[in-house]
């Protein structure tokens, strides 16, 4: 493991997350890991009410991400105006020698870590940054070869030892209340609670509200459970689409779209059995607060990347050999995928999905496939319950990966024939000068002197080149060794 960054101690660390919505939520992870209860943390205005529940948090920074959109950084002309804001938000940090943990490769962000921070570089630059940076660049042009959950690439620029599985987003005495008085206590009719997130943060990767009430109306009458539907302002129109096109009584349906504040929605997610949407920031926050949930992601929305993170929860995803595609191949084709979930039989699905039925008892949608979410000490993956079986070089580049950013500690060989072990080496030789590629390409301020640029980016390819010397060293001997003792292939390899 590449030896962690000359910095302040663990209770001096502050995190910019200048993301959105879900990302905010994804930050748990590292929060759990840095293992401390003095987190400061800098975050968009626009997401400010819901950072003020994360854990461990007790000082939140504002940086207003809309306003300074609007003009180029680089124009002299704002950056006056740049420099107040800062000044304003951030009067002692050069005093007070904290770390910056720099999760987006944003300008404003950049903006922030020269202001805050001067020449001490080294305080936010670090070769775990550059791997990580460089790698989500790779895998926005491959997003089918990626399986490391985001929220895990953030968790590693803290090296350490794993963590344990991550807690979840208590709800406040305030959130519960609003929950029993709209929802009814748990101890009431014995009704489930479904809360369905109509909105998204695109309109591309939405579930129409007809689709969704839709999927509600077929479910058998005594299986129908009791639906809130959350949402943010703005997003009322859609349940009023949601309402008008469902068969059945207002009083067995909550609109509480545009009512709840983040506190009072983070009581309904806890108050709830399941939680059903797309890839969208409630999303992932249901997932946080410990409720169940069962994603609909397609386009080039990939689980692997941003699907609800835990242990339990559920993706139904495209059955499609370009899922998750490139945002233009989305567009070029309009997105198809979609059409999958407006099926009769996905009722049926989510029906027994729900009651945790056998794989075997479970229907088959066409065209749809289900993965479950699965906790690890590296963090979160998801394993298919249907259709095709995973992609075995795929995989290869995930445990390459965890290698690489720190997740795991040691090379555990695939179980591949010799044969087959010489091709997926020579795959993830083109991975790994991808990789490097995208190190070197990989662009930083301006105002980073470029001996550190090359410095940092040098040291980032010394820790890709002993791993993959390491990786491919372990595949060669253990293909060997059973080639050696007479072990047979194991089966479809």
């Amino acid at each position: 493991m590449l030896p962690p960054a000359q910095c302040a101690h663990r209770d001096e660390v502050v995190i910019c997350q200048l993301a959105r919505l879900g990302d905010l939520a994804q930050t748990l992870r590292l929060i759990e890991k840095l293992g401390t209860n003095g987190l400061s943390l800098i975050c968009d205005s626009a997401t400010e009410s819901w950072a003020r529940l994360l854990p461990r948090v007790s000082q939140i920074r504002i940086l207003d991400t809309r306003k300074w959109r609007s003009h180029s950084l680089e124009n002299l002309e704002c950056l006056p105006r740049l420099l107040e804001d800062l000044k304003q938000e951030f009067p002692h940090f050069r005093q007070e020698q904290k770390r910056l943990l720099l999760l987006n490769d944003h300008a404003l962000g950049n903006a922030a870590a020269a202001f805050l921070l001067g020449d001490e570089t080294s305080r936010w630059l670090t070769p775990e940054l550059i791997l990580v940076r460089s790698y989500i660049n790779l895998i926005a042009a491959q997003q089918k070869v990626n399986r490391i959950h985001l929220a895990d690439l953030w968790a590693s620029l803290e090296p350490g030892a794993p963590v344990r599985p991550m807690e979840v987003i208590r709800p406040t005495a305030q959130g519960l209340r609003f929950a029993e008085e709209h929802l009814g206590r748990r101890d009431g009719d014995g009704s489930p609670v479904w809360t369905i997130i109509l909105g998204s943060g695109s309109l591309h990767r939405r579930i129409e509200p007809e689709t969704w009430a839709d999927l509600m109306r077929r479910l058998p009458a005594e299986r129908q459970p009791k639906v809130a539907l959350v949402g943010g302002p703005g997003e009322e129109v859609l349940a009023e689409r949601f309402l008008k096109s469902s068969a059945r009584p207002v009083a067995g349906i909550v609109n509480l779209i545009g009512k709840c504040s983040p506190e009072e929605t983070i009581g309904v997610f806890a108050h709830s059995d399941l939680a059903l949407g797309v890839d969208t920031g409630p999303l992932h926050w249901a997932a946080a607060a410990g409720c169940r949930v069962i994603g609909f992601y397609f386009g080039e929305a990939g689980f692997h990347s941003t699907g609800p993170y835990g242990n339990g929860n559920l993706v139904i995803a495209p059955d499609c050999a370009e899922y998750p595609c490139h945002p233009s191949r989305a567009r070029q084709c309009q997105w198809q995928c979609r059409q999958a979930f407006e099926q009769s039989e996905l009722s049926d699905l989510i029906l027994h999905l729900w009651r945790q039925d056998p794989v075997e008892l479970q229907p088959a949608v066409p065209g749809l496939q289900i993965y479950a979410s699965v906790g690890r000490n590296y963090g979160s993956e998801y394993l298919p319950m249907s259709g095709r079986p995973e992609n075995a070089e795929f995989d290869s580049y995930a445990h390459f990966a965890r290698l690489v950013f720190g997740l795991v500690n040691e090379s555990v060989p695939t179980s591949a024939p010799m044969d087959r072990v010489g091709e997926l080496v020579k795959c993830l030789r083109l991975f790994n000068q991808i990789w490097e590629s995208e190190i070197d390409q990989l662009t930083l301020p301006k105002w980073v002197s470029k001996n550190l640029t090359d410095e940092i980016k040098s040291r980032a390819r010394q820790r890709l080149a002993g791993i993959f010397a390491q990786y491919t060293h372990h595949e060669y001997t253990a293909a060997q060794r059973r080639l050696f003792s007479g072990q047979p292939a194991p089966a479809g390899a």
